[in-house]
């Protein structure tokens, strides 16, 4: 949708429309495929090897913006549910190996929040409780960074895997 500023209106373009309804209609597999495509194109602009690059530089701010329900009602929300089910999928078809692949891209502290379905402060405690471990080793005396990628996905995603198998949070209540 677009605003026709002339006439004050609101314009739809009818296709584009029709393209939404479709892609919804084949939903989750048309969001599977395009999320597919981006992986597979990954390796083709790599700067560096996976292990070094960050998420957001393959599949952009994909986990933050797939969020929209509230965190109380991420049960509900069927957009990042298939989000978090495609990067699944993805670590567990790319085993750990010598070489890096897709599943040890890097994730800032909001994007593990995102896949967690957790606040900011619970990775912050599932990392000093020896759950999440840094990609880099933190000086003396810093903080972590929120915007610096810190995590692998392939440990992210484990973590979240055994979450959701277990009975609840791992961690005692503050």
């Amino acid at each position: 949708m677009w605003r026709n500023v002339e006439l004050d209106e609101l314009v739809v373009d009818k296709n584009h429309a029709q393209d939404c309804i479709g892609f919804f209609e084949r939903w989750p597999d048309e969001i599977n495929k395009e999320l597919a495509a981006i992986a597979e194109a990954a390796e083709q602009r790599l700067v560096e090897p996976f292990n070094k690059t960050a998420f957001s530089a393959v599949f952009g701010g994909l986990l933050n913006r797939s969020r929209v329900a509230p965190l109380s009602m991420s049960s509900e929300d069927f957009i990042h549910q298939s989000v978090i089910q495609f990067l699944v999928h993805l670590v567990m078809d790319n085993p750990k190996s010598k070489q890096p692949n897709i599943a040890d891209l890097q994730l800032t502290v909001p994007e593990v929040a995102a896949l967690l379905n957790c606040s900011r402060e619970q990775v912050y405690r599932y990392y000093e409780e020896g759950m999440l471990e840094l990609t880099f080793r933190l000086r003396l005396h810093n903080t972590l960074s929120l915007n610096k990628p810190a995590f692998f996905l392939r440990q992210a995603v484990e973590l979240a895997i055994s979450l959701t198998s277990g009975s609840g949070d791992p961690l005692p209540a503050w």
